[in-house]
């Protein structure tokens, strides 16, 4: 029997019992080596160096003793490091980043190439993306690695480090044979946001050959020449996808390709154009975007609406007033919120008349956003609708105002709602009651005739009529409701009646009583 227990590690952390924890570290217990590695980083005493470095040997603490060495920083412990980077520790990778010594780049770039996993190739990423500007010449050099997965994990932390030194070489990785590393180089450049790869990255995206390039260029914010030119390639397809990525990325250079292109041959096309112009938002679009709302298709008009309402600009309020006669029900519609967008008031008397023209939701909506006084007494008249939908629209657009003839409508509404949740309430406490009273009813008649049922007995009329008035009521849901109540309560006190068949009989008995049995 040991005259003493283990050490207190966390006595000896509290105490900076440095001697005491380096002891540990030679306990037989391994989880007492482990604490006692992670409480020597936490200290960051640079006595533990050395000890910790031997326990690097040790496969139990070898993540402990890594990461504490990291924490601690001393140069003394690089190599050691590298060498238990090769047994594919984490930690090593990590406490390598931390320490940002140069001799561990190249070994961490060679974690790619041995790929033992995942979760230690990201470690080894991390490390590398810590070293940052130290470690961008050998990683651009590895992005000619004969292996697909170095390559593409160099690129990644290339992007990481956004150093603009790598932007000529991921350009380049962007004609990679491997098309993962492709992507990869894209998604870095996307992540430095250097303007020299906009028409590299412009031309990939044209060629449909990285998808990843879209997403760059959105994050660059910039329109590179090949991209504009895409506007006028014979492949619809292409010229939509082109616009549509002129849109995303909202840069002003591409708004005039773009009002060149309102007048594409192909109505999908323009309407893409169309939401573009929207997006970007620049007020030279404005007049040709009038213009538009005379396209022959419904469905470029209706866009043209809903982008002059996100540009906002006065100029396009009586134009889109004229809109709100156009003969389709899809343009109205957005020409009315668009209105309400842009919030001028020379639109609140054609949006009370379009409340006539079969635009009503929209209509109101717009005229709770203008919010101008003229529109309360239509709003209140809009609460008697016969549309819920639109009864409530009125009610969200009379908030708006402060006006006490909205005041008063609202909190008149509020009571007739309120006085209705009351009468449901009572009507679904009436029927509940009801409910329980015709189930016993039924009990009683099938504890009276257990066996033959009520066929051709005065109490037959009985159970028909309670069907009928249960339908009249509640409906199929109803019925069913009280059925299974009624075969359950049966069940619990009869089992033998009805094992007999009283279910089934009063199946038969409302066989007929709106929809029951088909």
């Amino acid at each position: 029997m040991p005259l003493f227990g283990p050490p207190n590690i966390e006595k000896m952390r509290k105490r900076r019992d440095i001697k005491g924890l380096i002891k540990a570290l030679e306990n037989e217990e391994s989880d007492i080596r482990k604490d006692a590695a992670e409480a020597l980083g936490e200290i960051g005493d640079e006595r533990a160096v050395e000890p910790l470095i031997a326990a690097l040997n040790d496969p139990e603490t070898v993540n402990y003793a890594a990461k504490s060495l990291g924490e601690i920083g001393d140069a003394r412990a690089v190599e050691p490091l590298i060498v238990a980077l090769k047994d594919h520790s984490s930690a090593a990778a990590r406490a390598l980043g931390e320490i940002g010594d140069a001799r561990a780049v190249e070994p961490l770039i060679a974690v790619f190439r041995i790929q033992y996993g995942k979760w230690w190739e990201e470690s080894a990423a991390e490390a590398l993306v810590e070293f940052g500007s130290v470690a961008v010449d050998p990683l651009i050099a590895a992005l000619k690695d004969q292996e697909r997965n170095v390559r593409g994990r160099v690129a990644e932390v290339l992007g990481k480090i956004g150093d603009a030194r790598a932007v000529e070489s991921l350009i380049a990785a962007l004609r990679d044979e491997d098309l993962w590393v492709g992507m990869l180089a894209a998604t870095a450049l996307g992540e430095i946001g250097d303007a020299r790869a906009v028409d590299p990255l412009s031309a990939a995206f044209k060629e449909g050959f990285l998808g990843a390039a879209e997403l760059a260029l959105i994050k660059i914010g910039s329109a590179g020449d090949p991209l504009i030119a895409a506007l006028k390639d014979e492949d619809s397809s292409k010229r939509k996808s082109a616009v549509e990525l002129l849109g995303k990325i909202g840069d002003v250079r591409a708004v005039e390709p773009l009002i060149a292109a309102l007048k594409d041959q192909e109505s999908n096309v323009r309407i893409e154009v169309v939401s573009s112009l929207g997006k970007i938002g620049d007020a030279q679009a404005v007049e040709p975007l009038i213009a538009a709302l005379k396209d022959d298709d419904r469905n470029v008009r209706s866009h043209v609406a809903e982008a002059l309402g996100k540009i906002g600009d006065a100029r396009a309020v009586e134009p889109l007033i004229a809109a709100l006669k156009d003969l389709e029900k899809l343009v109205r519609s957005c020409v009315a919120e668009a209105l309400g967008k842009i919030g001028d008031a020379r639109a609140v008397e054609p949006l009370i008349a379009a409340l006539r023209f079969g635009v009503r939701k929209e209509a109101i909506k717009s005229l709770g956003e203008i919010g101008d006084a003229r529109a309360v007494e239509p709003l209140i008249a809009a609460l008697k609708d016969e549309d819920s939908l639109v009864r409530r629209k009125a009610a969200e657009a009379l908030q708006h105002f402060g006006d006490p003839r909205a005041i008063k409508a609202l909190e008149e509404v509020r009571e007739k709602e309120e006085e209705k949740a009351r009468e449901k309430a009572r009507e679904k406490e009436a029927l509940s009651k009801l409910a329980t009273d015709w189930v016993n009813e039924l009990l009683a008649i099938a504890s009276s005739y257990p066996e033959r049922g009520v066929w051709g007995r005065k109490e037959e009329h009985r159970v028909k009529e309670i069907g009928r008035d249960i339908n009249a009521r509640g409906g199929m849901g109803l019925m069913r409701q009280i059925h299974a109540s009624f075969s359950g309560c049966l069940k619990a006190r009869s089992p033998r009646a009805y094992q007999e068949g009283w279910s089934r009989h009063l199946d038969s008995l409302w066989d007929g009583i709106g929809d029951w049995q088909g």
